[in-house]
């Protein structure tokens, strides 16, 4: 009887495991599956988000290179319109230049228009600069021939401007043109000066 009900006990044992793997298996399997769809559904919520993002971001380097260029174009007819004033001016002194016979009177005129177009530059942030006497800066002037001078204090200095430089805040829209002054000595039978061509 004992033996039987040992028989009995083994025979039911590995049955019952059985069912016991086979149900813990299913039960994994569904559970993988359910996060496999969660994770599925994740990754496809995060790149569509991606996608529109991506979109968002094309569309705003396109808005803001419209609205860039747009705002170039708009500044540069500002400053053209300024400018035609100018040429109205010219126009007029041209045809007062006609049937002027006081030359003071003309030159008043173009005075006029030179003191208009410092104030428009000064307007646009933009000052003129290079005088006689300033000392020589490569970061503003440009060289384009040097004097010899007698003088060791003018060493350096610049004795002539050709043409006006220009900047506009901390930019150098335009060096100056000078003549810079370079001191030499006074050689016995030689009163000449030397003008030396930097170009």
């Amino acid at each position: 009887m004992l033996g039987n009900f040992i028989d009995e006990e083994v025979d039911e044992n590995p049955e019952d495991s059985e069912h016991q793997v086979s149900y813990d298996t299913e039960d994994l399997f569904k559970k993988m599956e359910i996060e496999n769809q969660e994770l599925e559904k994740k990754y496809r919520e995060l790149y569509e988000n991606y996608l529109r993002t991506l979109a968002d971001f094309d569309n705003f380097k396109k808005r803001t290179k419209k609205e860039s260029i747009n705002s170039y174009k708009s500044g540069q007819a500002d400053v053209l319109k300024d400018i035609l004033d100018f040429s109205d001016d010219l126009q007029r002194g041209r045809e007062f230049l006609a049937t002027c016979k006081n030359e003071g009177e003309f030159l008043t005129g173009i005075e006029l228009i030179e003191n208009k177009l410092k104030n428009f530059l000064v307007s646009h942030n933009t000052l003129c600069f290079g005088e006689p006497g300033d000392g020589f800066d490569p970061k503003l002037h440009e060289a384009i021939a040097s004097e010899s001078v007698e003088d060791p204090e003018l060493e350096g200095k610049i004795l002539q401007v050709v043409r006006k430089g220009y900047v506009k805040e901390d930019e150098v829209l335009r060096p100056a043109q000078v003549i810079v002054a370079h001191f030499t000595e006074n050689l016995p039978g030689s009163n000449q000066k030397n003008v030396e061509n930097c170009n």
